[in-house]
Order: structure tokens, then sequence, then C-alpha cells
């Protein structure tokens, strides 16, 4: 444990010296605030001045934003594993105690740990909407998955921080999923299907339909599918670089 611990206090401390890894670090806490702080003053806003009521839309916002912590944990991982590469630090870090697995096993639970923690917390504390503590679960699992596919894909096909950033951006596309989900009716919303963001998403927007049990087990089917097949190829391919 103490190797891992070595590891967290490295990371952490570069980290806080790059802004490009401290910023997205920083912003599931500063997104908690603005679900609890801003959305309530800007729908009150809307009601005063245009008598525009988003508050039907909060659980969709909520969702949206808890999602947030996946991309930015899973883009700050690789990015960090990047600079390992570039420095060509990653290569003694193997002869250490911690060898190969230990490495391997850290960087994978990284963004997957802290991904599942913020959107935890974010869901749980939003102060918009209350979600059954089990769905809440749930939803931070496959938010965790997000993660890792993120740090996984970067750290496969970018060569460094700068290919890293573009191919972040890139794959930013995968939050359109959600939105389809929880701004367009059906059946059009299922165009947004084919991301894997859709299904969590689709899965949480069904909270109080007791009628829906049988499509939340669907959603969750389609769910696991749709980010296992992805990530188990991201990983062979990762194992393979580290090699």
């Amino acid at each position: 444990m103490k190797k891992y611990l070595i590891m967290l206090g490295a990371d952490f401390k570069n980290m806080g010296r790059d802004p490009l890894l401290f910023l997205p670090s920083a912003a599931p806490l500063l997104i908690l605030l603005l679900m609890r702080v801003g959305v309530p003053y800007l729908n009150r806003l809307l009601i005063t001045y245009t008598a525009i009521d988003i508050s039907a839309y909060y659980p969709f916002l909520v969702l949206f934003f808890s999602l947030m912590p996946a991309m930015l944990w899973g883009l700050t991982t690789a990015f960090l594993c990047l600079d390992e590469n570039d420095n060509r630090i990653s290569a003694y870090l193997f002869i250490t105690p911690l060898r190969r697995t230990g490495y391997l096993v850290y960087r994978i639970s990284f963004p997957v740990l802290f991904s599942f923690l913020f959107t935890l917390l974010l869901t749980a504390a939003n102060g918009l909407v209350v979600f059954p503590v089990l769905m809440i679960f749930i939803f931070s699992l496959f938010s965790s998955c997000l993660g890792l596919f993120f740090f996984l894909a970067l750290t496969v096909f970018a060569h460094n921080k700068v290919e890293g950033l573009a191919l972040g951006k890139a794959l930013g596309v995968l939050l359109l999923g959600p939105v389809a989900a929880g701004l367009l009716p059906a059946p059009l919303k299922y165009i947004g299907g084919i991301l894997p963001p859709f299904w969590p998403v689709e899965y949480m927007l069904t909270t109080g339909n007791e009628s829906a049990a049988f499509y939340r087990l669907i959603t969750i089917g389609i769910a696991l599918c749709l980010h296992a097949i992805p990530i188990a190829y991201l990983f062979r391919r990762y194992l393979r670089k580290l090699e």
C-alpha cells in the first residue's frame, strides 16, 4: 500500500504544478457549486424575467454534470501517463518495488476510483433532485467505466499531451449521448444510443416510474455491453503498449 501512496502523492504534486492537470481535478467541486447554487439562481431569473421554468430538466442537468468528473479524471490520468512516457519515467517505475503489475493496477485504479467517488458525490449531493441510492451507485459505476475509457483511449492513441488534448476534445462527442437521452423525444432520442453514456442516463431518467423496471434492466444490459467491449479492446492495446 505504501508504494501506491507514494505514487499518489507524486501524482498530486505534478497536478499542482501543471494548470492543465490541476483545473480538471478541481472542476468537480466547481460543478457541485454550480448545481447547488448556480442552476437554482438561473431558474429563478428565468421565471422572473421570461416565465420559463427549467426545473423539469433538473434530472438531466444533474446527470449530465455528474458525468463530467469521469471525462476530467480520465483526461488527467492520461496526461500524467503521457508525461511519464515523454520523460521516460514509466520504464524506471517498472524496476522499482511497484513493478509493471503494480503500475498497471495503480494507473487503472486512479481514473476508476476518482470518477466513481466524484460522480457519487455530485449525484447524491446535487441539491436539485433526489435519486434512489442503488441507482446512484449503479450510475457511478458506469461513470467510472467512462473515466477508464477516456484514460485508455488517450494513452493508446495519443503520443504526447498535445495529441491527448486534441483527442480528448474529440471524445467529448460522447456526452451528446446524455443530451439525446435528456432532451430528445422518443424514438428520436435513441439515435444517441450508439454512444455508451446514453444508457446510464436513460436508466436514471426512469426514476419514479415503477412500470419501467424491465426497461431499466434492458438499459443496464445494453450499457454493460457498450462499455465493456471498447474497454476490453483498449485494455489489450494498452497492455501491448506497456510491453
